[in-house]
């Protein structure tokens, strides 16, 4: 596993985190944040700046699988969608499957 990449957002705000695959590796993002967060969403880009996979869904614990097509570095994007706080702590695993 990689990680965990992790830090603090205000609602509204996003985070971008590098991440290298190779293609055909499978891999699981998990998402976690505190209390006063309400929703979180994760975003893959490719090295093209492509989505490939996400997990906008309205809650604090996103979940993305996907398939990587292509070597290069990726984009992890965490938005915090909903924080009650003036920020929200965040953290985001990630595992090979």
């Amino acid at each position: 596993a990689v990680g965990p990449l992790s830090g603090a957002l205000a609602s509204g705000g996003s985070a971008r985190l590098p991440l290298t695959l190779r293609a055909g590796q499978d891999i699981r993002i998990v998402g976690v944040c505190d209390q006063a967060c309400n929703d979180l969403d994760i975003r893959v880009l490719d090295p093209r700046g492509d989505v490939i996979a996400q997990d906008v869904r309205g809650n604090d614990h996103p979940v993305v699988d996907l398939r990587a097509e292509m070597f290069g570095q990726h984009t992890i994007e965490v938005g915090m969608v909903d924080c009650r706080a003036p920020r929200c702590r965040f953290a985001v695993n990630v595992y090979t499957r």
